[in-house]
């Protein structure tokens, strides 16, 4: 009866935890896009952002089987070159 009781508990701590990073993720969809300038170890998660640079088609990734309404087909995945540095960052470009 406890084991069962604890479960229920941590279930619903797990809801509460998905709930908080769902309204972090809408949060940060709705808010404008900064500049990428880099990694920045304190950039919050799911923030929105612009980049300038030029793709390098020769590295791009294609991942076979992703639904997308229902539709399976590709996501491409392209590393980015960054104009101001040159670092890469790779970019879902859906």
């Amino acid at each position: 009866m406890t084991v069962t009781v604890r479960l229920g508990f941590w279930q619903l701590d797990r809801a509460h935890q998905k709930e908080a990073l769902q309204a972090q993720f809408e949060r940060m969809r709705s808010a404008p896009s900064v500049e990428l300038r880099g990694a920045d170890p304190h950039a919050e998660r799911y923030q929105r952002v612009s980049v300038s640079g030029e793709f390098d088609h020769r590295y791009e990734i294609l991942l076979d089987n992703q639904l997308n309404e229902g539709v399976a087909g590709y996501h491409v995945l392209t590393p980015l070159r960054i104009a101001a540095g040159g670092k890469l960052v790779m970019v879902n470009r859906g």
